[in-house]
């Protein structure tokens, strides 16, 4: 697969993920949610593979979820973005909890909303001085989704909820680390 929207490079058992659209804050969209997907096939493939580092290109690590994705653009009616949840962050935050190698997210800049989420699914969390992270959804948003026909619940306590297993024993250790520079 031709990549767009992410970088995916190995290199002495180093698996480098980079979500890729700069100039987007590098906001998810269905695509990079495909390739992130394809290049998580290619590195449960690549047994020379020992860790998986996923960091962002430019002044941001990932701002969430692109609103003007297809997948978001408001039509006749409201998005569903409990629907959007369960499609495409669900499995992808399943995914990367489950895989057979260690996770690190390299935090730098804005971590908002799904960007947030990212970062926590994996097992060793590096901030930056210039890290941020901001999760978007309050009880207002909870409110709106379940009036528009979500059910509130998949919006921002998808996040709460994944804190859970990072406060208890897992298969592996999660670890959160802030540091003055990277």
């Amino acid at each position: 697969m031709d990549y767009q929207n992410i970088r995916y490079e190995v290199s002495r058992g180093v698996a480098r993920l980079t979500l890729s659209r700069p100039d987007k804050l590098n906001s998810f969209t269905v695509a990079m949610h495909a390739e992130i997907r394809d290049a998580l096939d290619s590195l449960e493939a690549d047994n020379r593979v020992r860790v998986l580092v996923i960091g962002g290109a430019g002044r941001a690590f990932c701002a969430g979820q692109d609103l003007a994705d297809r997948e978001m653009v408001v039509g006749a009616t409201a998005p569903d973005i409990g629907n959007v949840v369960e499609r495409y962050y669900k499995p992808l935050i399943l995914r990367l909890q489950n895989l057979r190698v260690p996770t690190v997210a390299m935090v730098h800049g804005v971590a908002a909303g799904a960007g947030v989420s990212l970062a926590l699914a994996c097992d060793l969390v590096i901030a930056g001085e210039s890290a941020s992270f901001l999760q978007a959804f309050n009880s207002a948003t909870a409110k709106f989704a379940r009036t528009h026909g979500g059910d509130g619940a998949r919006g921002g306590g998808w996040c709460r909820r994944q804190l859970g297993p990072c406060l208890r024993p897992c298969h592996r250790r999660r670890v959160c680390i802030f540091f003055t520079s990277l």
